[in-house]
């Protein structure tokens, strides 16, 4: 028989919450993406939603392409 503890009590999860909370590398690519594009011309990022809480469209800022930035925090990630 199995010794235990018993049943965890459920939590209910937020409707619109998310899966899983975020990793260590996804919290520190919002963090040097801020801070590269706040570099670069002194960049703001435009953070508002429609009222179904998707992020609006925004035109890019063009002053870093993706990979490139990518490329960068990695490097940064793994020093």
């Amino acid at each position: 028989a199995k010794g235990g503890k018993g049943k965890r009590p459920y939590r209910r999860k937020l409707e619109n919450g998310p899966k899983r909370p975020l990793s260590a590398y996804n919290l520190f690519f919002r963090a040097e993406r801020e801070r590269i594009l706040a570099e670069c011309e002194g960049i703001t990022i435009n953070k508002q939603t429609t009222k179904k809480g998707k992020r609006a469209h925004r035109k890019t800022h063009g002053a870093v392409n993706f990979s490139d930035m990518g490329k960068r925090i990695a490097a940064a990630w793994k020093a």
